[in-house]
This record gives C-alpha cells, sequence and structure tokens, in this order.
C-alpha cells in the first residue's frame, strides 16, 4: 500500500513524489539532454556540482513546502537517493492540512 502525503490540499502518493521530484531534478540538471533515471548520477550524468546540489535543494524546498534540514543537500549521489530523501521528509514533516489545527467549536 502506497503511503499517501497531504500537500497543500491535495494528496500525493509516493509515486507523484517520486514523478515530480524527477522532474525538478530534469530541469535544474546543468548537462540537458540525458536520460534521468533513479540510477542516474547526479554529478557525473547531470553535472551537478556543490552549489547546485544546493540550488537542487531550495528548489525541491519550494516545489514541495518541505521543510529541509542542515546537510540535507549532501549525502546523495544518485537521482533516486534525492527521490527517497524528499519521500522521506514529506513523511517525517507532512504539510499541515486545512483545519486540523486549533480549537473545535
Amino acid at each position: 500500500m502506497q503511503q499517501v502525503i497531504r500537500q497543500e490540499s491535495e494528496r500525493m502518493d509516493e509515486r507523484d513524489i517520486r514523478r515530480r521530484t524527477r522532474a525538478v531534478v530534469r530541469e535544474m540538471a546543468p548537462l540537458r539532454g540525458e536520460e534521468v533515471s533513479a540510477s542516474s548520477s547526479l554529478v557525473v550524468d547531470l553535472g551537478y556540482d556543490s552549489l547546485g546540489l544546493v540550488e537542487l535543494l531550495v528548489a525541491l524546498e519550494r516545489e514541495f513546502g518541505m521543510p529541509a534540514e542542515e546537510g540535507d543537500e549532501f549525502g546523495v549521489e544518485t537521482v533516486g537517493e534525492v527521490e527517497e530523501r524528499v519521500v522521506e521528509l514529506l513523511t517525517r514533516h507532512p504539510a499541515p492540512t486545512p483545519g486540523a489545527a486549533g480549537g473545535e467549536a
């Protein structure tokens, strides 16, 4: 069973998160035209450098409204690892759903 995550009043399953993450990685990749798969190396295949990884992290924060933790831009080498990290972060810190907080009338 796929885990469902709420984000800005839309329901995303893990497949949607991975698809959107891969689209951001592809869009920002310094080496365009390369096939992007889960096993693609961010550095070798797609041309990311350390600044590019930081910029990718910021773009993913904006895309998903997710909180990133210091050092999140390091320790990932492949697109699949980025996808896993985004799924993990969204699972750990899902965006609040409207009406979920606050007192009852």
